[in-house]
C-alpha cells in the first residue's frame, strides 16, 4: 500500500468522531455522517485491490461482536442506519490503529492509544487488532494471487517468459538522433543532417520506430498489413499479410534476384518504392560497395514501410507482442530490425540499439531466432545499462540458461564490476562513487566461474586488446584451452571477442581481469573439481551450432567470424533477404516455379562466363538446341568473335558439360581449333594491296587469333 493512500485514509479518518457514547445517538447523526464522509474511501483494501465491501463488513461484525456497544443495549437491526454507521466507525478505528503501527506517525500512534483507552481497549488488544489487520491483508493478497494463478493456468499455452516489465521499450530511446543530441549536442546533429542531405520528412503519419526523410517517396498503401492472430492473457500474436498487389511485386523481386542484376532490383523499387525485401536486398548491395549511409537509409525506409502496416493493437513499448518467425512474411520485420540496430550501433548510439534489441527479443523470447542474446550484452555494457543486464541474467537463467553462453558469463561479471563502483563509474552520471563490496565480490565470483568454464576466451581476448600478460597466458590451462575447444563453442567465442573486446580495454578492467585470472590459476593448481566438470560440459553441450546462432553470424556483418562458418553452411546458397530460413517455414502463398534453363545445372562456371561476354546475355533464357547442334557439327564451322559466336561457344560448352569432364575437355579443344576471326579481307584492304604483297612474310600465328585484330602494323615502330 502506497504512502500516499495511507495519508489520504489517515486524513479522512480523523474527521470522524473518535467515540460514540450511545448507539441511539447514531440514529440522529447518521445522515450528517454519511454526507460528510463518503463510503468509498472507507475500504482500506481498495488501494491493494482487495475483496468487496460487503464481506469486510460481515467480518467486522463477527470479530468485534458487541465491544463497541453497551452491555444493556440491544444490537441494531442489520441494514439500519445505526448498524451501518457503527460498522464504518469500527473500520475507521482499525485503520487508525494499523496506520499508527505501519505508516509513520508518532502523533497518530499517540492519538490511537488515547482513543483505545477511552473505549476500554488496552495495549495488547491494539496489538492483536493490528495483527488481525495484517493477516487479513495477507490473506486477501494470497487469495488474489491464487485467483490470478488459476486464471492464468486456465488460459491455454501462455508464454513461458513474462517480458512485460523487463523488455518494455522506451519510445524516447528509439530515435538515434535523440541520443546523438545528448552525446554531441543539437547543433552538431543539425550540421550533420545538413551536410549529409538528411532531413526529417513532412509526412502526415507520426513517426514511431523511425522518422521519415523528406527525400523519400510519398507513402501510400503498399499492400503490407498486420493481422491479429490470437490473444492469450496479456500477450498478442500478430502476423504480416500480403495482398494480391504486394504478392505480384514480391514475385517480380524474386525474378530480379534470380537474374543477379542489381539494376533489376532497383527497377522494382522505382515502381514500388516501399517494397520491403527489395529495400533490404539493395541495402546489402550498398553495404558491399562501402556506401553505409545509403544502406542505413534504405533499411530505415523498410522499417517505415513495415510500421505503416502495424495493427492498431501492436504497441512496441509493452513487450507483449509476439510475431512468428516461421512465417515467411514475418521474417522481413525481424531482419529489418536487426540490421537497423547494427547500423545505429555503428553510429555510437548504443542505448538506441539496446532498445531495439529489447523490441526484437520480445517478438519471440523463447526461440530467439536471430540470436539477440549474443549481442544484447554488448549494447548494455556500452550504454552503461548494467542493472538491466544483471536483472536479465537473474530472471532468465532458469529458462534460457544464460550462464552457459560465453558472452553472458563474461559480460554479466563485467556489468557487476561496473555496478559496484570499482571502476569509478556506475552508469548514473556520478564520477565519485562508493564501492559496493558485496557487488564486487559477486562480480569476482562470476568471473572466476567464467574463466574456469570458458578458458579459451582469455588469450584471444588479450591479443585482440593488444595486452600481454605472460604470467597468465603462459600457464598451460589458458595456453592450450583453444586446442580442445569444440568448433561450435569457438564460433561463439570469436563472435564475442570480435564484437566486445573494446569494453575490456579500460585499465581498471584489465587490472581486475589479471587479478582474477591469477586466482583462477591457483584454483587450477590446487585441483579444483570444477575444472574437470566444466571440461566434460564443454564436450557434451557444444556439439552442434544452433541454426539461430549461424543466422546471427551471417547477418552480423563480421567477416572475421563468418570465415568460421561450417562448410555445409558456407557452401550453401544464402539469400540475404531471407538467410537460413527455418526447416518448418510456412507462407500464406507459394512462390511460382522458376523457369528452368536446360542444362543449367551442368553448364558450369566456364559456360556462364562465356555467355556473360555477350551483350545479349540472359541467364534465364533456354538453350538453343539448334545452335548447339550447328556449333557441334563435324565440319568445324567458323565462329566469329561477336555476340552470336560467343553465344554459340557457350552453348557448345553447355552441351559438352552434359557428357562429363571428358566432354568439356574435347569441347575446349574443338573451340581452340575452330575459332577463327574473319579479318583477312579487312587486313588486305588496310595494307593497300600491292605494298602488303611485297612485304609479305610468314609468321607463326596462334591458331584462332590474328595479331592484326589487336594492333595494326602501321602503329608499331621498328628500329
Amino acid at each position: 500500500m502506497s504512502s500516499r493512500a495511507l495519508r489520504q485514509i489517515s486524513s479522512k479518518s480523523q474527521k470522524v468522531p473518535a467515540a460514540i457514547s450511545d448507539p441511539e445517538e447514531e440514529d440522529d447523526d447518521d445522515d450528517g455522517l454519511l454526507v460528510s464522509t463518503p463510503r468509498k474511501p472507507f475500504n482500506a483494501f481498495a488501494a491493494l485491490g482487495g475483496g468487496n465491501d460487503g464481506e469486510d463488513n460481515d467480518d467486522d461484525d463477527a470479530n468485534s461482536g458487541g465491544d463497541e456497544v453497551d452491555a444493556g443495549s440491544t444490537a441494531p437491526v442489520p441494514g439500519s442506519p445505526a448498524s451501518k454507521s457503527g460498522k464504518n466507525k469500527k473500520k475507521k478505528k482499525k485503520k487508525k490503529k494499523a496506520l499508527s503501527q505501519v505508516a509513520d506517525a508518532s502523533s497518530s500512534a499517540k492519538g490511537g492509544d488515547a482513543k483505545m483507552s477511552a473505549n476500554g481497549h488496552g495495549a495488547d488488544d491494539g496489538a492483536d487488532e493490528v495483527e488481525r489487520c495484517v493477516k487479513e491483508i495477507d490473506s486477501i493478497l494470497g487469495v488474489s494471487a491464487t485467483v490470478g494463478a488459476a486464471s492464468s493456468s486456465a488460459a491455454t499455452a501462455l508464454p513461458a517468459l513474462d517480458t512485460r516489465g523487463l523488455l518494455c521499450v522506451d519510445h524516447r530511446h528509439l530515435n538515434a538522433d535523440n541520443e546523438m543530441k545528448r552525446i554531441f549536442g543539437a547543433k552538431v546533429v543539425r550540421t550533420e543532417r545538413r551536410y549529409g542531405g538528411r532531413r526529417e520528412g513532412r509526412t502526415a503519419r507520426k513517426a514511431g520506430i523511425v522518422a521519415p526523410h523528406d527525400n523519400w517517396p510519398k507513402f501510400g498503401r503498399s499492400g503490407l498489413n498486420m493481422e491479429l492472430v490470437k490473444h492469450e492473457g496479456s500477450y498478442y500474436t500478430f502476423a504480416f499479410e500480403h495482398n494480391e498487389h504486394y504478392q505480384q511485386t514480391q514475385i517480380l523481386f524474386w525474378q530480379s534476384v534470380d537474374s543477379m542484376d542489381p539494376e533489376a532490383i532497383a527497377a522494382v523499387l522505382r515502381q514500388h518504392p516501399y517494397h520491403v525485401d527489395s529495400l533490404l536486398q539493395l541495402a546489402e548491395i550498398c553495404k558491399m560497395n562501402e556506401d553505409r549511409r545509403a544502406a542505413a537509409e534504405l533499411i530505415e525506409r523498410a522499417l517505415f514501410a513495415l510500421e505503416g502496416g502495424f495493427h492498431t493493437l501492436f504497441n512496441v513499448a509493452t513487450g507483449c507482442n509476439r510475431v512468428d518467425f516461421k512465417k515467411t512474411e514475418n521474417r522481413a520485420f525481424y531482419l529489418a530490425l536487426f540490421r537497423h540496430l547494427v547500423m545505429v550501433g555503428l553510429r555510437g548510439c548504443y542505448r538506441t540499439s539496446l532498445e531495439f534489441c529489447k523490441l526484437l527479443l520480445s517478438l519471440d523470447p523463447d526461440t530467439d531466432p536471430l540470436g539477440v542474446l549474443l549481442i544484447l550484452d554488448f549494447y548494455a555494457l556500452r550504454s552503461s545499462e548494467y542493472s538491466f543486464l544483471i536483472r536479465l541474467a537473474d530472471e532468465w537463467e532458469a529458462h534460457h540458461h544464460l550462464s552457459k553462453l560465453p558472452n553472458m558469463a563474461y559480460s554479466c561479471a563485467l556489468a557487476r564490476f561496473h555496478a559496484s563502483g570499482a571502476s569509478g563509474y556506475q552508469g548514473n552520471g556520478e564520477g565519485d562513487v562508493e564501492v559496493d563490496g558485496h557487488m564486487l565480490g559477486s562480480a569476482e565470483t562470476m568471473l572466476i566461474t567464467a574463466l574456469l568454464q570458458f578458458p579459451m576466451m582469455l588469450v584471444p581476448l588479450l591479443d585482440r586488446c593488444g595486452v600481454i600478460m605472460d604470467a597468465v597466458t603462459g600457464h598451460s590451462f589458458f595456453a592450450t584451452a583453444s586446442v580442445m575447444c569444440p568448433d561450435p563453442l569457438e564460433r561463439v567465442c570469436r563472435l564475442y571477442i570480435e564484437r566486445t573486446h573494446s569494453v575490456w580495454k579500460e585499465p581498471e578492467v584489465l587490472t581486475w581481469l589479471e587479478k582474477v585470472a591469477m586466482k583462477v590459476l591457483k584454483c587450477v593448481d590446487g585441483g579444483d573439481r570444477r575444472v574437470k566438470r566444466f571440461e566434460v560440459e564443454r564436450k557434451q553441450l557444444y556439439q552442434k551450432t544452433p541454426r539461430n546462432v549461424l543466422r546471427h553470424i551471417i547477418v552480423s556483418d563480421l567477416p572475421n567470424v563468418a570465415a568460421f562458418l561450417p562448410p555445409d553452411v558456407a557452401n550453401e546458397s544464402i539469400m540475404m533477404f531471407d538467410p537460413l530460413p527455418p526447416a518448418d517455414s510456412y507462407a500464406s502463398y507459394t512462390r511460382p516455379e522458376r523457369r528452368t534453363v536446360a542444362g543449367a545445372s551442368n553448364a558450369g562456371l566456364l559456360s556462364m562466363f562465356l555467355q556473360s561476354l555477350s551483350p545479349n546475355f540472359d541467364p534465364a533464357a533456354p538453350v538453343d538446341e539448334s545452335a548447339v547442334a550447328a556449333a557441334g557439327d563435324a565440319g568445324q564451322p567458323r565462329i566469329a568473335l561477336n555476340a552470336d559466336g560467343l553465344q554459340a561457344m557457350a552453348q557448345l560448352v553447355t552441351q559438352a558439360a552434359r557428357e562429363g569432364h571428358a566432354g568439356v575437355a574435347n569441347a575446349l579443344r574443338q573451340l581452340l581449333d575452330v575459332l577463327r576471326v574473319n579479318g583477312d579481307d579487312a587486313e588486305g584492304a588496310a595494307d593497300g594491296g600491292a605494298d602488303g604483297a611485297e612485304e609479305e612474310e610468314e609468321e607463326e600465328v596462334i591458331p584462332g587469333f590474328v595479331m592484326g585484330d589487336f594492333a595494326d602494323d602501321d602503329d608499331i615502330e621498328f628500329d
